[in-house]
């Protein structure tokens, strides 16, 4: 090849270099989403991509199932932006484009991940990939064995239970002999056992004959491994003894023991076939009566006897003993061997008749008519079993109190089960119930009723004779209504209709007692009439398609707690929602909300509130991010600033005790006010008003008529006044917990304000301070202080200073005189804000303070000198 050759080789590979540079200008290198990952922790999401030399990165998106949770626009003034989805919670502080943390994972986390990456000019491409997450749920404990004795003899028959613990999906069980792993066939398939929130336990039984192979220093390891993926695995490992035995004695391996239990080839026609519990086949392993006979030891029967009380729980019984049944008659000849007489409590004649029979968690499909015998049972636990039906002899159990069915098979109860009268506490949830007879409202004295996981269309209408109910659970069934005699169960504490076809509730005015209603995933359209529901704190409509919230409804509800209405329909919140002075939790989150009403943030006691996924134009997302503590300050800076529409009158119309008392707020800012009469704080007191706003106004001084509001005032607002010192009388105010003197002409605060034990946001930016005043210090509970535009020199951050102040949360020092700032600052960990810009100092430099708090911090921290 001459060198004009070769020169003409080189440029056509870099030609073509170039362009296959140009067709692959973007490409996706390696997307990363974990396969599982264990509930309640982090999980993180890479996504790695090769832009060309002649490209750009416009932006990079996630999506979970199809629907973007998360996007990342470089270039954009606000570059990461969060879509709500369930699920799916965003570590922001941890997240880029290339990567995101999502924390703590649920169960709604897990699905399908796609990263889409798209480029900008002059090619605009775009490319995605994805990859499927799993969440699971390991068991707390390790597994159990089971049913295996001490010693055995070569050729005896060995067959011992292992049974993981809960945890979703189920766990995959393992065997080992000797440290040598088991072959499947020695063992029988699992059996998985459902409980709530589709969690299951696994057992597996390994079925073998001693031989010879397993002598090992008369000693046999058997070993059971639970595992769950790669993220979980616990062994129990037990060790058996050898008898050894003459040659002569040594039983062929298929020669059974005259004492060892029969063969499942015996019983089934074939070695080793085994089945689910749900199986229709005739061959169950399970269900080896005489083994299950067994199960009643004479120990038991004599614990029994003096206690009256047998417990047979979790033991794979398949069967009832029939001895159970007949434990209350057993003759003098038959206790015998038992030997009561050996002490007088024992003696035959002082035993107790049995009162507490628990046969929960085995595979138990029929219920002897035999029962009947058992006339002295108060409390029976059937629940986790395969019961199909219950024998109509049930219904003469005349004294039984504690009933639970639950986690079976039934379809209906017979007739005679309503004959129960003396039934106290009941529980047939997760079953296949379609009907509840009308004779259910013969179980008057019931207390507990839970009726949850079942197939119930309908309601009876004698449910409205339960008036002893205090518990009723009707949740995850198919109700399209309730039955109108249901508002007569007066003492009724606790309701849970959730995850029905309900489209509209009942008037619950006659449930004076009732504390909580959970109404979640039906398809309410309105809210019910509460008038009369003193006692109601909690109520939970989550996903419905209720579209407001009625001033009928702030009217009745002032004790409510709790109101959970995310995922609904709402188009606009009352104006009143202020009279809800109790409320502590709001969830607003995923309605259609586009505005709120102005004195939301008067809700004094609110210590959450959601509202992510809404379509509102007043609130910066940045703010709905920042949570309660954030969003509640936007809403009260946002009160300062307008008048509320009530309250609008001049200086010689002052608010009736009607508006006082449906505001629970006296609000009179920017009236051009020198002095308050002492009348109004007279009615503000008979209103039990919480809340009063004087900013804007010519005060000179506290007015004394605040004293009257000792017992109710929670927010006091004195901002924009001409304040130039604070009375002691303020100390009178007990249950204060927002105090705002902002731009007054404070130099200095009375010593009284540290007995304000309950304040919790203390407002004085804009004064003369020339330091933070000694009684803040004392503000024990003091989470928010606001100390901006003053002429601070110092920060003292001793013992009996700052330190003080373990509650604190956010700081703002911003625009004052600091010359230095103490290392020491930065162990101030529970700061979550700190903001010293605009002072003298020249530590930290600019630069620091604009990465923010922790940034901040670290960088005080790194300064303290060491000893």
């Amino acid at each position: 090849m001459t060198s004009s050759d070769y020169r003409q080789y080189l440029l056509s590979t870099y030609t073509l270099m170039m362009t296959i540079e140009c067709f692959v200008s973007l490409e996706l290198k390696e997307l990363h989403v974990p396969t599982h990952v264990v509930l309640g922790t982090n999980a993180q999401l890479s996504c790695h991509w090769k832009l060309s030399l002649t490209d750009t990165l416009y932006s990079v998106k996630w999506y979970k199932d199809g629907k973007e949770f998360y996007r990342h626009v470089p270039r954009d003034s606000e570059p990461k932006r969060e879509f709500p989805l369930p699920g799916v919670d965003v570590k922001n502080s941890e997240s880029s484009g290339s990567s995101i943390v999502l924390s703590p994972v649920t169960f709604k986390s897990a699905g399908r991940y796609r990263c889409e990456v798209s480029g900008e000019r002059p090619h605009f491409l775009t490319v995605s990939s994805y990859a499927d997450m799993s969440v699971v749920d390991p068991p707390n404990d390790g597994p159990v064995l089971s049913d295996l004795n001490k010693k055995y003899h070569l050729g005896e028959r060995v067959q011992v239970n292992c049974t993981s613990g809960r945890s979703r999906p189920p766990c995959q069980l393992q065997w080992y002999i000797n440290g040598e792993p088991v072959p499947s066939t020695s063992s029988l398939s699992p059996i998985y056992k459902v409980y709530e929130y589709e969690h299951a336990s696994t057992t597996s039984v390994l079925d073998f004959i001693l031989t010879e192979q397993h002598f090992r220093k008369k000693v046999v390891k058997i070993k059971c491994l639970v595992t769950l993926f790669a993220l979980y695995w616990q062994s129990s490992e037990k060790s058996v003894l050898l008898e050894k035995e003459k040659l002569r004695d040594i039983m062929s391996p298929n020669i059974k023991k005259p004492n060892s239990k029969p063969d499942i080839s015996d019983r089934c026609g074939s070695s080793l076939m085994c089945t689910m519990v749900d199986s229709k086949s005739s061959c169950d392993p399970f269900v080896d009566k005489k083994a299950d006979e067994g199960e009643l030891s004479m120990g038991l029967i004599k614990s029994a006897k003096r206690t009256g009380q047998l417990s047979l729980c979790n033991r794979g019984l398949g069967t009832v003993p029939e001895n159970v049944w007949k434990i209350d008659e057993l003759v003098m000849d038959e206790t015998k061997e038992v030997d009561f007489s050996r002490s007088n409590t024992n003696n035959w004649w002082n035993a107790e008749p049995l009162k507490t029979l628990d046969l929960g968690s085995n595979v138990i499909k029929v219920v002897s008519p035999n029962i009947k015998y058992l006339q002295h049972l108060i409390t029976l636990k059937l629940h986790d079993n395969a019961i199909t039906s219950l024998p109509a002899e049930i219904g003469e159990l005349k004294e039984l109190m504690n009933l639970s069915l639950a986690h079976n098979k039934l379809t209906v109860l017979p007739k005679e089960f309503y004959r129960l009268t003396e039934l106290r506490w009941l529980s047939i949830s997760h079953n296949s119930l379609t009907i509840i007879e009308p004779d259910f409202g013969d179980l008057v004295m019931l207390n507990f009723l839970d009726l949850s996981h079942n197939k119930l269309t309908s309601l009876p209408p004698g449910m409205g004779y339960l008036v002893r109910l205090v518990e009723l659970n009707l949740s995850h069934n198919e109700l399209q209504e309730l039955p109108p005699d249901i508002v007569n169960l007066r003492d009724l504490k606790k309701m849970n209709i959730s995850n029905n076809s309900l489209k509209k509730l009942l008037p619950m005015g006659e449930l004076r007692k009732m504390e909580v209603l959970e109404a979640n995933h039906n398809d309410i359209e309105e809210l019910p009439d509460f008038y009369g529901c003193t006692a109601l704190k909690e109520i939970y409509l989550a996903n419905n398609y209720i579209k407001a919230i009625t001033e009928e409804f702030c009217d009745q509800m002032q004790h409510l707690n709790v109101l959970n209405i995310r995922d609904n329909k709402l188009e606009l919140l009352p104006e009143n929602i202020s009279l809800l002075q109790n409320l502590k939790r709001l969830d607003l989150t995923n309605n259609d909300l586009n505005k709120l009403p102005r004195n939301l943030g008067l809700l004094s006691q609110l210590q959450s509130i959601s509202m992510e996924g809404n379509r509102l134009s007043c609130v910066r997302q940045d703010v709905i991010r920042g949570g309660t503590e954030r969003m509640m300050k936007f809403l009260r800076d946002r009160i300062t600033e307008e008048v509320v529409s009530e309250t609008r009158f001049t200086n010689d119309d002052w608010p009736d005790k009607y508006t006082l008392k449906k505001s629970l707020a006296l609000m009179v800012p920017a009236r051009d006010l020198s002095a308050v009469p002492d009348h109004v704080f007279v009615a503000a007191a008979d209103a039990q008003v919480h809340i009063c706003d004087f900013s804007k106004n010519k005060l000179t001084t506290l007015p004394k008529g605040f004293v009257r509001l000792s017992e109710t005032l929670t927010q006091l607002i004195l901002s924009a006044n001409n304040l130039t010192s604070i009375a002691p009388e303020i100390n009178c105010l007990t249950k204060l917990q927002f105090l705002d003197v902002s731009k007054n002409s404070l130099t200095d605060l009375p010593m009284e304000l540290g007995h304000l034990k309950n304040l919790r946001e203390l407002v004085i930016s804009n004064n003369k301070l020339t330091k933070i005043p000694r009684c803040v210090y004392d503000v024990e509970n003091l989470e928010i202080l606001l100390a901006a535009d003053n002429k601070i020199e110092e920060v003292n951050v001793s013992s009996d200073a700052l330190a003080k102040l373990k509650n604190l949360a956010v700081l703002d020092l911003s625009n004052n005189s600091i010359f230095t700032v103490p290392p020491e600052l930065g162990n101030f960990t529970h700061l979550r804000t700190l903001e010293l810009m605009g002072n003298c100092f020249r530590q930290p430099r600019h630069a620091i303070l604009t990465k923010g708090t922790e940034s901040i911090l670290s960088y005080l921290r790194d300064r303290i000198p060491t000893k």
